[in-house]
C-alpha cells in the first residue's frame, strides 16, 4: 500500500512539474511577444526622434536667417535721415 502511494505521490508530483514547465515556457513566449513589441516601439521612436531633430535643424536655421533679415532690415531703416 505504501508503495503505491509513492508511486502516486511521484506522479502527481511529475505531472505539476510538467504543468509549471509548460506556464514558464507560456510566460517566456508572452515576455517575448512583448519585447518585440517594444522593440517596434523603439525603432518607431528613433525615427520619431530623427525626424525631430531634422525639423530642429531646419527650424533653427529658419530663425537665424530672419533673425539676419530683420537686423539687416532695421539696420537699414535707422541708417536713413
Amino acid at each position: 500500500m505504501i508503495t503505491l502511494f509513492h508511486r502516486l505521490l511521484a506522479a502527481h508530483r511529475h505531472y505539476q512539474a510538467q504543468h509549471q514547465h509548460r506556464m514558464n515556457k507560456m510566460r517566456l513566449a508572452g515576455v517575448r511577444r512583448e519585447l518585440a513589441g517594444l522593440e517596434e516601439m523603439r525603432k518607431e521612436l528613433i525615427t520619431a526622434q530623427i525626424e525631430a531633430l531634422i525639423d530642429l535643424d531646419a527650424s533653427a536655421a529658419r530663425v537665424q536667417r530672419l533673425g539676419r533679415a530683420h537686423r539687416e532690415a532695421q539696420w537699414t531703416s535707422s541708417a536713413k535721415p
